[in-house]
């Protein structure tokens, strides 16, 4: 691999960004405050990852864990017809006292039928996806721990991501980064429930609520990247499902990762395709966001009448574009969260 280069993301919250890096304001929870979660699983969802996924684990054994009770990585094959099992085995067998490794092989193509065979073998509370080109930073389990032990109210968390490649980035990429899922998602640590989504690439979240989804509807209406196709919007779902369930989002700028990304991923033949993968989804994204606009009105609370009368109009558009079995699912999964909340 030749020289890597750095950037980080959107250019609105670039120097911020930058100049939050060395410091990391957020303050550290005291041990008082932390509410007991037994552990965490890391779950990497791989199809076809032989040639990058070995820096990606070399990561993950590098985590440095102070006060997680447990932790394992889940390693979901989805699928692949290349060496990339064998690879990760092989990497454990060399280590002296590597963190427990569980292989699931899931059959069903697709970035959400990974995920939920890794969140049904997951042994502990606490969830953290990690991508096959996703580096976590050495506390990140550390501090993800810590994060959702102390406020029980965050369903989903998520950090900065750094983009990583083997040449500078084009200029275009600076002002289209966060169509790729990097940079940061919010100015400061903290809620960005209004934000609406996640980026899944690092996303921290409960188990209880998913498996709960999981096991009553089957999982939701959007399926992700399949195979070699990038699909999009199923992590922005499981955002959706947090905040119907009266969970928050948050964002904390103590969490980094770098996003590997080859010069074959920076293209603006790429860009495209994620923009039209990316509208496919909306119509669907669109209802949730109506559903929760009058379901959870205090959360809208700084929102204007105009922008609460579109998000309703889009969603009505979306909830006409839907076939019937979708809709029964969507029905099921909204009063899934409901009940989840009133819990």
């Amino acid at each position: 691999m030749g020289q890597e280069s750095h950037l980080p993301g959107p250019r609105l919250l670039n120097r911020l960004y930058i100049s939050r890096l060395g410091q990391r304001t957020e303050r550290r929870p005291d041990q008082k405050e932390i509410e007991k979660v037994d552990g965490v699983t890391i779950i990497v969802c791989c199809y076809n990852s032989e040639q990058r996924i070995e820096r990606t684990i070399r990561h993950l054994l590098g985590q440095q864990i102070r006060s997680v009770p447990g932790w394992e990585i889940v390693l979901v094959d989805n699928k692949s017809t290349d060496r990339t099992v064998e690879l990760v085995r092989a990497i454990w067998s060399r280590e002296a006292e590597p963190p427990p490794l569980r292989v699931v092989h899931e059959e069903r193509p697709g970035l959400s039928h990974a995920r939920k065979a890794g969140v049904q073998a997951a042994s502990h509370s606490c969830i953290v996806f990690c991508d096959d080109d996703n580096w976590l930073d050495a506390d990140y389990v550390e501090t993800a721990y810590q994060i959702m032990s102390r406020d029980p109210q965050i369903g989903v968390l998520g950090g900065a991501i750094t983009p990583v490649g083997d040449a500078p980035f084009p200029p275009w990429f600076l002002t289209n980064c966060a169509c790729f899922a990097v940079g940061a998602q919010g100015r400061v640590s903290g809620d960005i429930s209004a934000r609406g989504y996640v980026w899944g690439a690092g996303a921290v979240v409960r188990r209880d609520l998913l498996l709960t989804l999981y096991e009553t509807c089957g999982g939701g209406l959007l399926v992700g990247r399949e195979g070699s196709k990038q699909g999009s919007g199923d992590d922005s779902e499981i955002s959706k499902w947090y905040l119907l369930a009266g969970r928050k989002l948050y964002y904390s700028e103590q969490l980094i990762l770098s996003h590997y990304m080859p010069a074959s991923r920076v293209r603006k033949e790429v860009l495209e395709r994620l923009l039209n993968e990316g509208a496919s989804a909306t119509s669907y994204l669109n209802l949730y966001d109506a559903i929760l606009m009058v379901l959870e009105p205090a959360r809208f609370a700084s929102v204007s009448v105009p922008r609460r009368l579109l998000t309703l109009a889009r969603g009505a558009r979306g909830l006409l574009s839907m076939t019937r079995a979708d809709f029964r699912r969507f029905r099921r999964l909204i009063r899934c969260c409901r009940q989840a909340r009133l819990a």
